[in-house]
């Protein structure tokens, strides 16, 4: 499972059509290949709006239902596939457990958090 952050986007094609809506993160880049940056404007991250995928295959089928191919491969190339799964799993905001506990092994002032002998 991956958790995806939201972000605010704005499609405005001309002075009187303006729509705005919450993507997934990993969609961004396909909505500029679509519409470019002049017409694409991409707006703040929503703090607690989040985009779950369950089955990478069923996201897969979904981007291709509503992008089509062509975009997909003019955005990513021919492994368009790969590349939107590595996409999902940098962005993802999946937090390791340990025994139940969060993984607190960064340090809070960029210092070491292993001691020294």
């Amino acid at each position: 499972m991956y958790t995806i952050k939201k972000v605010h986007g704005t499609v405005e094609k001309n002075s009187s059509s303006k729509y705005v809506f919450d993507v997934p993160a990993h969609e961004i880049p396909m909505l500029i290949t679509r519409w470019g940056q002049t017409e694409f404007t991409l707006g703040e991250v929503i703090p607690d709006d989040v985009f779950v995928i369950e089955d990478m295959n069923v996201e897969m089928d979904r981007l291709v239902d509503h992008y089509g191919t062509s975009i997909l491969t003019r955005t990513f190339g021919p492994d368009f596939g790969n590349v939107i799964l590595e996409s999902v799993k940098k962005l993802s905001k999946e937090e390791r457990k340990i025994d139940g506990s969060k993984n607190i092994t960064e340090s809070k002032d960029g210092t070491r958090t292993t001691p020294r002998v």
